[in-house]
């Protein structure tokens, strides 16, 4: 069986993982400059960004996936897995604190939405060829997804240079991408 991955896309997803990766961190760090009902918009702002932009990720990269036989979706695991990443990624904002365990939390919470999108969104692809999961891989990307998450979380709870906040969103994207 013939597997490839148009480079286009590939290029695409990586671009996406990593500009809604900056705007959700960007759009975080305006949360602790207010409170009550505006604090909560930016929380929901930054993890819808942040839901939307690795669910977008993974369905452009996997526009550019072609296993050789044709490929459709399931319609209600497809929309499970945006609701699941937006989900996550909220709660990991909404939980983040300026305590190092809170912190964990919330990137344990962000790194498993992102797991969790990517592998809902392969069980929602119907398809003839067969797929399956290194469990090692599994494990691999399940790390990388939440040592990235915890990092960018970290970066943006603090005051940061520009560049300090660039690269905790490349990084971020990358882990995104990586674990993918």
């Amino acid at each position: 069986m013939h597997l490839a991955h148009h480079p286009i896309f590939v290029a695409l997803s990586v671009l996406t993982a990593w500009l809604g990766a900056w705007t959700a961190l960007d759009l975080f760090r305006r949360v602790q400059a207010h409170v009550g009902a505006w604090r909560y918009a930016w929380v929901a702002a930054a993890g819808l960004a942040m839901g939307l932009s690795i669910w977008s990720m993974h369905f452009i990269a996997m526009l550019g996936f072609n296993p050789g036989v044709e490929v459709r979706y399931d319609i209600q695991l497809t929309l499970l897995s945006l609701v699941l990443a937006i989900a996550a990624t909220t709660f990991a904002f909404v939980s983040a604190g300026a305590n190092r365990f809170r912190q964990l939390v919330s990137g344990l919470v962000m790194g498993a939405g992102i797991c969790g999108m990517h592998y809902v969104g392969m069980a929602a692809l119907i398809t003839g060829a067969e797929l399956s999961n290194e469990p090692v891989f599994v494990v691999l990307a399940f790390l990388i997804a939440v040592s990235a998450s915890t990092g960018a979380l970290v970066v943006a709870m603090r005051e940061t240079t520009l560049m300090q906040r660039v690269l905790a969103a490349v990084v971020l994207g990358f882990a995104i991408v990586g674990m993918h």
